[in-house]
């Protein structure tokens, strides 16, 4: 299960550089060329390394066009987030899926293993001058660089095919047992946010009594809705938009599986779906088609897609107030200090709440009886929840 941050987390990160980058490679009997390229992230750090000494593809991740891998991606989890036994689930999820030949970003097996640990003894001069008693531990794992673009506006023949790996996806997913992993629910993810938010130091006193109100109303709907509305839970993605998703030659790829979790398969639809926007209705109707040439998709889940917004925009709010500590999420999250973020932010909440509250009193009132379906002009402004929130950049 996930670890507790503690004071201090992001320091290791200071410490990063360049030169233990390589040495790290080189520990592993990799020949860096001396060549790395910091790319752009905000959870872990990712870098790109080129290789003076190429390495083979391995049989499982083997692509026609190339037989050998020159650049590799190195993830440096941020310490303390995830334990060992948590990072290898989701290597051993990737590694599943990638057997049964769904397209999805890979960690490399080298000599048996898909995760290392940077050696204590580089950090021994840094940990001393940072004050720690004790060494860090600080893991990482390598991925072949994975040639494509991102598409932020994909066409619904590109959706449906999503739509028809997703649910590969999910076909594994469901018989993978997971034991490391979250469950996606409130307790773990809004109840999480809320608390982050109201333990935020730049929180303006003047809002934070509407915060834990409104905040509070919002986490209660959001668990009626769990608990009325039936799904079930197996492992998924977690975190899929359009930032995960690399296209090559009219070829997806899905990436980061950093947020795995144990939840609804519709989680793994609404943000690609675009919920709330103008083209909602095409686009999940497309992902759908897609999903359901291969397997049904349980309909009846996307009824908690609403809930699964605001849960989201609760735990980024409070995934972004618990990282403060950290340069590279003060310079990206400056508004965070402003009286009018957190005053839009209250309104989100509000509309939020409304809107599920909505959703609720009319399954509720209906049930037992022909449920009225839900018509467009019912969830006006449904698009403005969270207008602060902007998709994870890794």
């Amino acid at each position: 299960m996930a670890i507790d941050y503690p004071v201090g987390e992001a320091r290791p990160f200071y410490h990063l550089t360049p030169e233990m980058v390589l040495k790290s490679f080189e520990s592993l009997g990799l020949v860096p060329s001396g060549r790395s390229l910091f790319l752009n992230s905000l959870e872990n750090r990712v870098i790109e390394v080129e290789l003076a000494k190429p390495i083979a593809y391995p049989s499982y991740g083997h692509r026609e066009d190339e037989t050998e891998i020159k650049s590799i991606v190195a993830k440096f989890y941020r310490p303390f987030r995830w334990s060992m036994e948590t990072i290898l689930e989701e290597h051993k999820f990737c590694q599943r899926l990638r057997a049964a030949q769904i397209p999805v970003t890979h960690p490399l097996n080298i000599d048996g293993q898909t995760l290392f640990q940077v050696p204590p003894s580089f950090f021994n001069n840094n940990l001393s001058s940072m004050g720690e008693v004790k060494p860090i531990p600080f893991y990482f794992a390598l991925f072949p660089k994975e040639k494509g673009l991102l598409v932020d506006e994909p066409t619904l023949e590109q959706l449906k095919i999503v739509g028809f790996n997703l649910a590969r996806l999910h076909e594994v997913g469901e018989s993978f047992e997971c034991h490391q992993r979250p469950l996606f629910n409130v307790a773990n993810y809004a109840n999480f946010g809320l608390n982050n938010i109201l333990q935020f130091e730049h929180l303006p006193m003047s809002e934070k009594g509407r915060i834990q109100k409104l905040g509070g109303n919002l986490v209660s709907v959001i668990e009626k809705c769990f608990h009325l509305f039936s799904h079930k839970m197996q492992t998924i993605h977690g975190d899929l938009h359009y930032g995960n998703i690399l296209w090559v030659d009219g070829k997806m790829v899905f990436t980061d599986f950093d947020d795995m979790a144990v939840g609804p398969v519709t989680q793994d639809i609404w943000m690609l779906s675009q919920l709330g926007s103008e083209q909602e209705i095409l686009r999940k109707e497309a992902i759908l088609e897609g999903y359901e040439s291969y397997r049904p998709f349980p309909r009846e889940t996307l009824k908690l897609n609403l809930a699964l917004k605001a849960l989201r925009y609760l735990n980024y709010l409070g995934w972004v107030c618990k990282r403060w500590e950290d340069p590279i999420f003060q310079q990206t999250f400056e508004s965070y200090e402003t009286l009018h973020f957190w005053e839009t932010a209250c309104n989100d909440f509000n509309l939020a709440f409304k809107q599920i509250e909505f959703l609720v009193s009319n399954e509720v009132a209906n049930s037992g009886s022909e449920t009225r379906s839900i018509q467009e002009g019912d969830l006006e402004d449904q698009d403005n929840i969270g207008q602060n929130w902007q998709p994870p950049e890794e």
